[in-house]
């Protein structure tokens, strides 16, 4: 009985023993095979890695190619794009002097721009002094009670007028002129000096005229104080002391 028992477990043992050493041989080629296909991608994602590393001055980018007329999106190494300048701040507009509104009226004299002076001043001055008047009546006697008036004729005449209400108290001198020292301001207002014959002798006045047209001078006569002339008003139109 013994016997048969051991002859039994040693037949089973033979039978059985193919099957275990197939198994274990299965199972090791099982697992080299999972070792190598898993070597396979590290190295298939190394290279894949690689390809994507590009070279300094480029960067990787997802575009679209035909391949076997579909489009498919892969990655590229495409030229690194340039930094953006940052805009430079926009130079502000020169302010610009605004027109005048409705009744509002505009500057008198064209403002030159510059400074002129000597023979630079002649042309403004003849344009402007020229067959004028300064008056402290701009409308003329009778419109108000007295007017006192210059006036510098273009033909070089000069006429000082005092004219009243009141017989025999006008005052009508007329003589010649003549401009020294003209100054004319960018802005456009100016002055200068003026030689009035009066006799054996000469007046003198300087005079400053604004940008509005407000006058004021300052008359002398040898042997005399100063005296201060206006505010009057710049007019066009000379007059003499009859109109």
């Amino acid at each position: 009985m013994r016997i048969q028992r051991l002859l039994i477990v040693t037949v089973l043992t033979i039978a059985l023993l193919p099957v275990g050493l197939a198994d274990a041989a299965s199972s090791v080629g099982t697992h080299g095979d999972a070792g190598a296909t898993a070597k396979k991608k590290h190295k298939k994602a190394k290279a894949k890695a690689k390809r994507r590393k590009c070279r300094k001055g480029y960067v990787l980018r997802t575009v679209k190619v035909k391949r076997k007329g579909r489009t498919v999106r892969v990655k590229r190494c495409r030229k690194k794009p340039a930094p953006k300048k940052k805009a430079a701040a926009p130079i502000p507009a020169p302010p610009t002097t605004p027109a005048p509104g409705p009744g509002v009226p505009g500057p008198l004299f064209d403002p030159p721009g510059a400074k002129l002076e000597g023979e630079a001043a002649r042309p403004f001055i003849e344009r402007y002094l020229l067959d004028s008047r300064f008056t402290d009546c701009p409308a003329g006697w009778p419109s108000c009670a007295v007017e006192e008036r210059y006036s510098h004729f273009a033909s070089g005449a000069f006429f000082y007028c005092r004219l009243t209400p009141t017989s025999g108290s006008d005052i009508a001198f007329g003589s010649t002129y003549e401009v020294q020292n003209a100054i004319v301001e960018a802005d456009g207002s100016w002055s200068f000096d003026e030689i009035v014959p009066s006799g054996e002798s000469s007046s003198f006045y300087t005079w400053y005229v604004g940008i509005d047209g407000t006058v004021t001078g300052v008359y002398k006569f040898p042997g005399q104080p100063p005296e201060q002339v206006g505010p009057l008003r710049y007019a066009a139109g000379a007059r003499d002391c009859g109109t």
